[in-house]
This record gives structure tokens, sequence and C-alpha cells, in this order.
């Protein structure tokens, strides 16, 4: 009952981001573009960017979905929750073409589904850790 609870959490979550009229970094977006000046100041890399931010964001984005998805799902239809995820991302990225202030992406999708992976291979070392300690 907890991981369903999980899952529609995590899905809420998700949705709202995604379905906010704007984007949900708009507010903060001179603060992060400081933030990442500060940081090359300091030497970091070139290649940390806003786009690089963006991308590890939606990344992040999708790791708890496909994990709980993963949690939910039978061992051998771990594939499933990677679609499920997918298939998420791909919705949730279509209704934004209804949003005016909003646009779809395909690299989104792109990185919400690594994200989905990076969950479910998390999930299958859970279930590998849990099963090693039985």
């Amino acid at each position: 009952m907890a991981l369903w609870c999980a899952a529609l959490a995590a899905a809420a979550a998700v949705s709202a981001i995604l379905l906010w009229p704007s984007p949900v970094d708009r507010p903060v977006y001179g603060d992060v573009l400081r933030a990442i000046s500060w940081m090359k100041d300091r030497g970091f890399p070139g290649w940390v960017t806003y786009r690089a931010v963006e991308q590890v964001a939606n990344v992040a984005l999708f790791v708890v979905p496909g994990l709980v998805a993963s949690l939910l799902l039978p061992r051998r239809l771990w594939w499933l929750a990677v679609a499920l995820c997918v298939c998420f991302s791909v919705a949730m990225e279509l209704a934004q073409l209804l949003l005016p202030a909003r646009s779809a992406s395909g690299d989104d999708i792109a990185f919400n589904s690594m994200g989905a992976m990076i969950g479910v291979g998390t999930g299958a070392l859970l279930r590998g850790l849990g099963a090693a300690v039985r």
C-alpha cells in the first residue's frame, strides 16, 4: 500500500512540474545562471551550462517514478517499468503542446527516460540486496 501511495505521489509531483503553466525554473533562472557563473569562476568545467543543469534535472525527475514502478512490478517485467515511464514522459511532453508558455522536446523525453532507467536499475539493485540479505 505504501508503494502505491509513493507511486501516486511521484506521478502527481512529476505531473505538476511538467504541466505547470510556465516553466517551473523561470523564477530562479537568474539565480541558476549566477550559480553557474560562480562555479565557473572557481574552476568548474565549461560544459556546466544552464542546458546541462536542465538536462540533469530532467534525468533526476524520473528516477523516483522508475524506481517505484520497478518495485511495483514483478522483477521479470522490469522493462515494462521503463516503458511506462517513457510513455508517461511522452504524454507529458504532448500535453505541454497545449500550454502556451511551455514547449515539448524530444530531448526531454530522452533525459526523462535515462532517469527512469536509473530508477529501474536502482530498484533491481535494491531487490538483489534484499534477496542477498534474506
